[in-house]
């Protein structure tokens, strides 16, 4: 395999139907990979079969490249690392967005401009913007005040743009200009608790 400039040591894990899991690199030689034990949204280890497909991505200056791998052999039950083998020493699919997405469970509260503040959950961070649970209804481009509630610092509040809604899923919404704390620390507080988890 070509050796790939890595932007952080975190990499992502598709395995079987669950996608969005997180681990953190241990060791990298060649064709073969150990990372933590991947963790998913309920905070249990998930643990592949041996041989079983799956699908790692890791952070370059090009975004998130995908390849497809298959998982070492099972270990003990109370194993920390996975094993891994990457299968073609090929990237499978790029994805463009240079700031990947940590999964996250932050308080905030959210108005449109004028409007009262309601209480909100934001569910995942990136260095480009968040997603959220809020409780009013919103339209692609609709700008809104938000302060995000950080369980060990100060509020961060911001103004930010909504991108995506789903009906009662999480909405898109785009960085605008900080007034309280700054983007940064926002952004490390999610990977930084990301990889702890794993």
């Amino acid at each position: 395999m070509e050796p790939v400039e890595l932007i952080r040591e975190l990499v992502y894990l598709r395995i079987g139907n669950q996608a969005g899991l997180i681990a953190r690199i241990v060791k990298l030689e060649d064709d073969r990979l150990v990372v933590t034990m991947p963790i998913d949204e309920e905070g249990i280890r998930v643990r592949p079969k041996g041989g079983m497909p799956l699908e790692i991505g890791w952070v370059t200056k090009s975004g998130v490249e995908w390849h497809e791998a298959v998982s070492g052999s099972e270990g003990p039950e109370d194993a920390t690392v996975l094993h891994v083998r990457l299968l073609a020493p090929r990237t499978t699919a790029v994805e463009r967005r240079l700031s990947p997405r940590a999964k996250v469970a932050l308080d905030c509260e959210v108005s449109l401009f004028g409007g009262s503040p309601v209480r909100g959950r934001i569910v995942n961070v990136g260095g480009g913007g968040i997603a959220a649970i809020v409780p009013i209804e919103l339209q692609a481009g609709d700008s809104v005040t938000m302060t995000i509630f950080l369980p060990d610092g100060d509020p961060i509040k911001l103004t930010a743009s909504c991108v995506r809604t789903t009906g009662e899923g999480p909405a898109g919404f785009t960085f605008g200009l900080f007034s309280a704390g700054t983007r940064e620390t926002l952004v490390e507080h999610a990977f930084r608790r990301a990889a702890e988890a794993a």
